[in-house]
């Protein structure tokens, strides 16, 4: 029989799971991002967490589990009660049909996962930061709790709202039309003024649709990968944590993964080159490898010199990568880091992680050009 720790920690993952399932409607998703959670709390690793999941369930693997968790979310909780309760003590059986019975409202649910999956959809990847008084924090963070999100999530859902109404308010004064009997007192410019009113909110709508003649212009002034570089920009980093770590002789596991003979970990490679245009060097990384992140993930970011002369390393451990992953938007499932250079102190910076230190961690590496 499982432990009261072991317990509670998996009724934790199943309150966790349903949260995050109604944002995302994903299964595997929230199931991967529940086990962070549980797995943060409890101050223990992702696998630990996973392991729980299936193998200290007796099932042969996690995804029979999300199987079902799966089964649960579209209303029958029977199956994963009956697995649990073959691992919990019968004083706990109770506190498992209450929690399966409070969360298993798929019926009554599937509109708000259809909201929550809209507003999911129609986020954008632009951050904007603000402040407020602590008072005022402390009451979000406790609506944030409510609704079982985070205070970031919380706040996006409803600024899209308030947004969207301001807007709307906004647009219905400028395109307001004069009333029949006051009509023939309207001058000749006030009616010119209005009809360019209209056609710049036409133009308007052309320009805030997801720019398609944008992201055309910006593939085509994207500089064209260099893969024979690439390669040898990897090689350069096995050898630098050879040197460094004394992970033994390094090879290429694939086209962007080092892994290593003295060590069980592997190193993601990510290659920028500078952006004239945006004024810093982005990376991508994509679902399929920070969902499944772990202790023995590091991360390698690559940045070319302007001038692409030379290039530059910031590596980060597994922790680190972790906590940028967290701050970072997602688009299209992959997570989105930036870095530039600020005109306050003149330093590079993560523009998700401003706090980490850059200027310390950057390194300088040695290649053939």
């Amino acid at each position: 029989m499982w432990r009261e720790g072991t317990v509670e920690q998996m009724i934790r993952i199943r309150v966790r799971f349903r949260n995050k399932y109604e944002r995302n409607y994903n299964v595997d998703r929230a199931h991967i991002e529940a086990i962070e959670d549980v797995a943060e709390k409890w101050q223990i690793t992702p696998n630990t967490v996973r392991d729980m999941c299936f193998r200290r369930l007796d099932l042969s693997s996690v995804s029979k589990f999300r199987h079902l968790l799966e089964k649960w979310m579209l209303g029958d909780p029977f199956p994963l009660s009956r697995i649990l309760k073959q691992h919990v003590p019968e004083s706990r059986h109770r506190k498992i049909d209450s929690v399966l019975a409070k969360e298993k409202v798929v019926a009554g649910v599937s509109r708000q996962i259809t909201e929550s999956s809209v507003k999911a959809a129609r986020r954008l990847d632009e951050n904007f930061n603000f402040s407020t008084d602590p008072e005022t924090a402390k009451k979000l963070k406790v609506l944030a709790v409510m609704k079982g999100v985070t205070a970031n999530d919380w706040l996006g859902d409803i600024m899209s709202d308030v947004i969207e109404s301001e807007y709307k308010k906004w647009l219905g004064n400028q395109l307001e039309v004069p009333k029949p009997e006051e009509k023939k007192e309207v001058k000749m410019e006030d009616e010119a003024q209005l009809n360019n009113v209209r056609e710049l909110y036409s133009k308007l709508h052309e320009i805030t649709r997801p720019s398609q003649s944008v992201q055309k212009v910006s593939r085509s002034t994207k500089k064209p990968r260099d893969k024979e570089r690439e390669r040898r920009l990897r090689e350069a980093i096995g050898k630098y944590l050879t040197q460094n770590l004394n992970w033994g002789k390094f090879k290429l596991r694939s086209e962007a993964t080092l892994e290593f003979q003295n060590s069980s970990s592997t190193v993601l490679c990510k290659y920028s080159s500078y952006s004239p245009e945006l004024h810093r060097w982005f990376w991508g990384v994509g679902y399929k490898y920070w969902s499944q992140w772990d202790d023995n993930c590091s991360l390698a970011l690559l940045a070319d010199s302007r001038d692409g002369a030379s290039c530059s390393l910031l590596f980060l451990e597994s922790k680190e990568a972790m906590c940028l992953f967290k701050k970072c938007s997602e688009s299209g499932g992959e997570k989105k880091i930036n870095l530039r250079t600020y005109k306050s102190d003149g330093l590079l910076h993560l523009q998700e992680w401003k706090e980490y230190d850059v200027a310390k961690n950057i390194k300088k590496l040695e290649f053939q050009n």
